[in-house]
Formats: C-alpha cells, sequence, structure tokens
C-alpha cells in the first residue's frame, strides 16, 4: 500500500483526505471520493490500525505498530499522550 511509504519513519503522515486519496487511488479518482476516504480512516480508527490527531489546525495520522526507522525524529508532529497505539 502507497500509504506506508508516504509515512515517517514514526508511522505519521498528513491526514488528508485529499492526498490520501490521490496516492493510494491513484487510477480510481473517478470511482474513489473524498468522502470514501473519510470512511476507510474512521473504520481502521475504530479497529485500532490507526490514530488521528490535529496540531496547529493540520490533521495527522499515526499508523499502529510501526516499526521505527533510523530517523531520530519524526516529519510531522507526536499525537497527543492520550493516544494510545
Amino acid at each position: 500500500m502507497s500509504t506506508v511509504s508516504r509515512g515517517d519513519d514514526f508511522g505519521r503522515l498528513y491526514a488528508s483526505p485529499t492526498l490520501l486519496r490521490a496516492a493510494l487511488f491513484p487510477l480510481q479518482l473517478d470511482k474513489v471520493t473524498e468522502k470514501d476516504v473519510v470512511r476507510l480512516i474512521a473504520e481502521l480508527e475504530e479497529k485500532g490500525l490507526l490514530a488521528t490527531y490535529e496540531v496547529d489546525g493540520k490533521r495527522f495520522l499515526a499508523l499502529a505498530k510501526w516499526e521505527q526507522g533510523r530517523a531520530k525524529k519524526s516529519k510531522h508532529p507526536q499525537p497527543p499522550d492520550d493516544i494510545c497505539l
């Protein structure tokens, strides 16, 4: 899944439905809507596979059970302490 390559070494990425739709469904933009992506994010969050959060008015998501890469610092803000992954 191309989302994995879009995430940083901490499993974090922008939660923009527009960006995710373009990254995940580049050949199905006429079939998959942003509303579909919002629904899919909600389903994955409900199942504990990811968490969404907001920092300075921007939405992010963090993937659960992510093995940290080599980077010492994430490209994206850390989720709030009340989010457990």
